[in-house]
C-alpha cells in the first residue's frame, strides 16, 4: 500500500456488546488495541479478502463490508482514529501504529494485559491511545462503526 499524508478515520467503541457486557473501551485502552467483531458471520482473517466485492459476497450488507475492507485494508500506521460513544460524545484518540491483524480461534481469548478478556474482538490493530477524553459534540457523529472524516 502506498505512503499517503496522515489521514483519519472515526472507529466506534460501542457502549455495550450485543450480549450487554460492559464496556470493551476501557480494556482496547489498556491492551493498546482497537478491535472490531463480527461474530455472527465468521468470515476468518480479512486480509485474505482481495477485494471489497470479495467481503461484500458474505451477504453482510455493504455499510458492513465497507467497515471490514477499510479497517483491514485502508487504515495504516500514522492513521489517527477517534473513538465515540453513542451520537455525541468522543472518548478516546490514538495512533495506529501496527497494520491489521487477526487473532485466530486457537488463542482469540488471549489479551496482551491483565484487563478484562476481548472475547470475540478478534479483528485488530495497535494503536498508541492518547489520554481517554470526554467531548461532548452538538453535530449529530454517524451511526457507522468505521467513519473516514
Amino acid at each position: 500500500m502506498a505512503e499517503r499524508a496522515l489521514d483519519t478515520m472515526a472507529l466506534l467503541c460501542k457502549e455495550m456488546d450485543p450480549e450487554g457486557a460492559e464496556d470493551m473501551w476501557e480494556t482496547f485502552y489498556n491492551d493498546g488495541i482497537a478491535a472490531i467483531d463480527w461474530h455472527m458471520v465468521d468470515t476468518g482473517d480479512l486480509s485474505q479478502y482481495e477485494s471489497l466485492e470479495a467481503i461484500d459476497a458474505l451477504g453482510l450488507g455493504r455499510n458492513d463490508s465497507l467497515c471490514m475492507w477499510e479497517f483491514s485494508h485502508s487504515i495504516i500506521p500514522g492513521d489517527v482514529i477517534f473513538v465515540k460513544r453513542g451520537l455525541h460524545q468522543i472518548v478516546g484518540a490514538g495512533i495506529v501504529t501496527g497494520p491489521y491483524y487477526y487473532v485466530d480461534s486457537d488463542d482469540y481469548m488471549k489479551v496482551r494485559s491483565d484487563s478484562k478478556d476481548t472475547g470475540n474482538y478478534r479483528h485488530r490493530i495497535n494503536v498508541k491511545w492518547e489520554v481517554p477524553v470526554e467531548i461532548h459534540v452538538k453535530e449529530t457523529l454517524p451511526r457507522k462503526t468505521l467513519t473516514r472524516l
